[in-house]
């Protein structure tokens, strides 16, 4: 499966190709999301994330999004964050987690009618720093650099990583759907709480 070099950055490939804008602008703005659906896509990646670190094992403290205020908030700042403590069990189900977040969005858009090529490079790239993680956990544990789109077995292409979180999600979609709602509700859950509601729909 070919990945895409990115116009802005060679070194950054994507699944989607990058478009060509014509002026500078953001992401963000790409997607021509409103104020709603850009909280309903952090808060779905976020949950992704949560559900897929609780079943790993790993110590969830927080979830977060940030409230957006009106259609023109459209800084490059995070629209949110899971917290994780320290971890040390199983690198693969950790991975799955981390790749999780952008593969969400991507079902979720789908699901609703929203996706379109642009929208899925957009997620794709809001996904960097989570990408960048699980590139220097593979280096670091795997001793092996992160390929993409070479091949979807193993864990050292993120190809590999996007295939096991999908198949994770087909597990937890509908907890992942009920947890992003309630962070939608609250914009901020403490591990405990996400667990708990988590824990109450499987």
């Amino acid at each position: 499966m070919r990945w895409y070099p990115n116009a802005d950055d060679q070194t950054v490939l994507t699944r989607h190709p990058s478009p060509v804008a014509r002026e500078t602008t953001t992401t963000r703005n790409l997607m021509q999301f409103t104020t709603q659906q850009h909280q309903r896509s952090a808060a779905i990646h976020e949950a992704a994330h949560t559900v897929l670190f609780l079943e790993a094992g790993a110590p969830v403290r927080s979830v977060l999004i940030r409230v957006l205020r009106s259609d023109a908030d459209t800084s490059g700042d995070p629209l949110g964050t899971t917290d994780i403590g320290h971890y040390s069990d199983r690198l693969e189900p950790f991975l799955t987690a981390l790749a999780g977040g952008e593969r969400a969005e991507d079902r979720w858009m789908r699901e609703t009618g929203l996706w379109n090529p642009v929208r899925a490079w957009a997620s794709e790239r809001h996904a960097l720093h989570d990408r960048d993680y699980a590139r220097q956990l593979v280096r670091k544990y795997l001793k092996h650099d992160m390929t993409c789109g070479i091949t979807d077995q193993g864990w050292t292409d993120y190809l590999a990583l996007h295939t096991a979180a999908d198949r994770a999600l087909d597990r937890v979609w509908e907890t992942v759907l009920t947890l992003a709602d309630a962070l939608l509700e609250r914009h901020h859950l403490t591990g405990e709480e996400a667990a708990r509601i988590a824990g109450s729909i499987r």
